[in-house]
């Protein structure tokens, strides 16, 4: 068990931890030792390849400058992004969210040069909650069924997106979250189960 008192916790595909408290006070692990309090207040946090993102209590959406490739940087300062959404989730050249009716989006254009991207754009279904990692997205929507769909980024910067398919196992789940150990997910009123 490590100390601290979270309630939502972003780990990236270099294990690199971010996280936010009750308070919406957001936090970054330094070093596998100790939490780091990090200025501004946010619900969600992820950090991934495409860097920090998060979105406050306002379903405003921030990036953190300086952290676009997963390093290990706190950055400069949130930048605010167009758009709100509820949830958000930082994965390989990707960011995925969905907005307060459980629609889905990405994030259009990331880059090295352009952290921040271009645009959002609609993808369709809906879903309450959503995560991302190297090459797929999973979400559960709002009678807890879950589902994923697979994407890649060609040479000419378009994306490309499969349809969602829904797992087969009805769990029952209401969040799932993907990374290098598999896809978990919390059932409704049990313990974490896996799913891969």
């Amino acid at each position: 068990q490590i100390s601290g008192a979270l309630k939502q916790v972003s780990v990236s595909q270099k294990n690199r931890v971010w996280g936010v408290n009750s308070a919406d006070n957001i936090y970054k692990r330094i070093g596998g030792k100790s939490w780091k309090q990090i200025g501004g207040k946010l619900k969600c946090v992820s950090v991934g390849q495409a860097g920090v993102w998060g979105v406050n209590s306002g379903d405003n959406i921030y990036y953190r400058t300086g952290t676009y490739g997963d390093n290990d940087s706190e950055g400069s300062g949130w930048q605010l992004i167009p758009g709100k959404l509820k949830w958000i989730s930082s994965g390989n050249g990707i960011v995925v969210g969905v907005n307060s009716g459980d629609y889905i989006y990405y994030r259009a254009g990331i880059s090295a040069s352009k952290p921040i991207g271009t645009h959002w754009v609609q993808i369709g279904g809906r879903l309450r909650q959503i995560d991302t990692d190297a090459t797929n997205v999973w979400g559960a929507n709002s009678a807890n069924d879950v589902f994923s769909l697979s994407f890649s980024i060609k040479s000419d910067k378009q994306e490309r997106l499969t349809s969602w398919v829904r797992e087969n196992d009805p769990l029952d789940l209401k969040h799932v979250s993907v990374g290098k150990g598999g896809v978990w997910a919390k059932k409704k009123k049990v313990p974490t189960a896996t799913l891969r």
